[in-house]
């Protein structure tokens, strides 16, 4: 057999799958339940029933998600009921995995095989050969892909980065002691390039993606477990974003290789070692190292004590030592000593909650001085709201928390916020890419009430919000001839610490209240003795937010969704059942469902 692989961003109107011997979907959810954002219209496609009847096709669903959100693996379970109700036969059932569980995935990637290779048994799948050199319709699927991913090759995205010029980075508070919250403002231009390529557009509920170098000092700490100098050649990995070798001087070379010292600045998580797996792989590696020293009894060729492995590309702890990464010498971890290791290592895989106190305090260079050997996963790019409207000129701005903490007695930080707060400089790049977020979004009419709860950094969206709306009134009433347009009701719900020190553009919010542009509520959760939340002021405002839902406004949360959403969520629920008491907890429940059912109860919210 010949499989064919499909990118479904590619495919907004569909895909034949008719036309196809058998079907395995891999697909997240993300956000607040909803398919990712570049498959969102095949999905839509599938789910609507637009495929058409499927009639015995061997099928199997891998969802990808995150058991801490609400609507765990939900697009999966969405696309694998949609499949049975065309008529699809599942080759086995569908497998919800929880963020990493890698070995869930094996196991599914394994049933499937097994699936298909019964189904070839029974001479139910014809071979590549029996179809004449042609796979079957996915052929020209897979051409139609290649079209469609090289008209859109020349566009920024998230693996075709922008290099954004540096404008501003604002610091938003008052420092006084090392516990108080730092939070910034970035300002990044979009020149000329990034509006002729394409890709840069966004509307205000967007997020800005960027992706981040790790912090020197750690690449530094890494290299030396490792024993290596970070001028050793390694390839590149194949799934890393194209950079920019105008911008990015350490960029790949023409043999397709960069230095270590590069390779783990942006390529790879140096922060977060991997879990199950990593334990697994070192349990492998002490338990070898205990059979060579019995074998060599003390004596002959030591062990190696540090090696890498880099889940995305098997061979690269092979060309880390073709390319003359030094190994040091194990010698000084006594048989003894191993053998306890092992035992911890078993304990650990045996206990996932102490497994995860384990990891949840470490960096990978401190798993190394503790076993001798780690993984890499690669990096991801971060996310961040932006805070500014796509009206205000080609600029973008995010708003971002610097994250610092102290773990094993070490200072710590946030990998992406501490290169923007405290290494990033005006004029410097940045490559970055716009992900879309089209479930967080403005109502169309400028008229219609909207009630927005964003305390910290989740007040990010809101100040695009309240920007957009402004300036699309002012536009309004020049091409009017008047002075102004009408704006609906705008109730902005903010809170933070204390006013004089984490008041996110407080005097900006302060002077759109004033003039009566927004109503602002505000939360300072440390002023006083009794600690006071967003939810509070919601409860207070009740008979107002009841009146703006009754009057067709859209409610929008953003922010933690470990605590602060659900506590606004029953804050809410509280004022609905107010509203109308004749109907009770559950007819509270119904009306809130038919507002997310109808657009109008929009939430952005992420776990810390």
């Amino acid at each position: 057999m010949r499989p064919s692989l499909v990118n479904a961003a590619h495919h907004p109107e569909g895909y034949d799958l008719a036309g196809q011997q058998a079907a395995l979907l891999c697909f997240s959810t993300q956000g607040d339940g909803v398919p990712p954002t570049e498959a969102r219209e095949f999905c839509e496609w599938l789910t609507a029933g637009k495929a058409g009847p499927l009639p015995g096709l061997p099928y199997s669903v891998c969802a990808l998600g995150d058991t801490s959100y609400t609507h765990f693996c939900r697009c999966g379970k969405q696309l694998d009921a949609a499949l049975a109700a065309a008529g699809a036969s599942p080759l086995q059932p569908r497998a919800d995995v929880d963020k990493e569980d890698w070995a869930k995935v094996d196991a599914w990637i394994a049933g499937a095989l097994a699936g298909l290779g019964e189904l070839a048994a029974a001479g139910s799948l014809k071979s590549f050969a029996e179809l004449g050199g042609v796979p079957n319709a996915a052929t020209s699927g897979s051409a139609e892909a290649a079209a469609a991913a090289a008209a859109a090759g020349g566009r920024f995205s998230k693996s075709r980065p922008y290099y954004a010029r540096v404008a501003a980075v604002e610091g938003l508070c008052v420092l006084q002691g090392p516990d108080d919250k730092d939070t910034v403002r970035l300002e990044l231009e979009l020149g000329p390039d990034a509006a002729s390529a394409g890709g840069l557009a966004y509307l205000p509920g967007d997020a800005l993606g960027i992706w981040p170098s790790n912090p020197p000092q750690a690449v530094d700490e890494l290299l030396q477990q490792l024993g290596a100098t970070g001028d050793e050649a390694v390839p590149t990995p194949s799934w890393h974003y194209a950079e920019d070798p105008q911008h990015s001087p350490a960029a790949a070379a023409a043999d397709g290789s960069f230095s270590l010292r590069h390779a783990l600045s942006v390529c790879y998580d140096i922060k977060t070692p991997k879990a199950q797996q990593l334990l697994t792989l070192l349990l492998a590696q002490l338990q070898q190292q205990q059979q060579q020293q019995q074998q060599q009894q003390g004596a002959a060729k030591p062990a190696a004590r540090v090696s890498i492995d880099v889940l995305a590309d098997a061979s690269t702890a092979a060309d880390l030592a073709a390319a003359g990464v030094q190994q040091q010498d194990a010698n000084t971890k006594q048989p003894d000593a191993a053998a306890a290791a092992v035992v911890r290592l078993q304990g650990l895989l045996a206990d996932g909650g102490a497994l995860e106190q384990y990891l949840a305090a470490r960096h990978v260079a401190d798993v190394l001085q503790d076993y001798s050997q780690a993984q890499l996963s690669y990096s991801q790019p971060r996310l961040y709201s932006i805070s500014s409207s796509p009206l205000e000129g080609a600029a973008v701005q995010a708003t971002i928390a610097v994250v610092r903490y102290t773990s094993l007695g070490k200072p710590r930080q946030g990998v992406a916020s501490s290169q923007v707060g405290e290494r990033l400089e005006p004029g410097q790049v940045l490559p970055v890419f716009i992900s879309k977020n089209p479930d967080f979004r403005l109502p169309e009419d400028l008229t219609t009430p909207i009630i927005m709860v964003g305390p910290g950094t989740g007040l990010a969206p809101f100040r695009a919000f309240i920007q957009q709306r402004l300036l699309q009134q002012q536009q309004q009433g020049e091409g009017a001839g008047s002075s102004s347009s009408s704006v609906g009701p705008m109730h902005l719900f903010f809170g933070c610490r204390r006013r004089d020190q984490d008041f996110l553009y407080g005097q900006q919010l302060q002077a759109w209240h004033e003039a009566g542009a927004i109503t602002l509520h505000t939360a300072f959760s440390r002023e006083s003795g009794q600690k006071v939340y967003v939810q509070q002021r919601l409860r207070e405002a009740g008979q107002t937010v009841w009146q703006l839902l009754q009057a067709g406004g859209h409610f929008y949360v953003c922010g933690d969704a470990g605590s602060m959403a659900g506590a606004v969520e029953a804050a809410l629920l509280d004022i609905i059942r107010e509203g109308q008491p004749e109907r009770g907890a559950e007819g509270a429940a119904a009306y809130l469902q038919q507002l997310a059912d109808a657009g109008r109860y929009e939430r952005d919210v992420w776990f810390s």
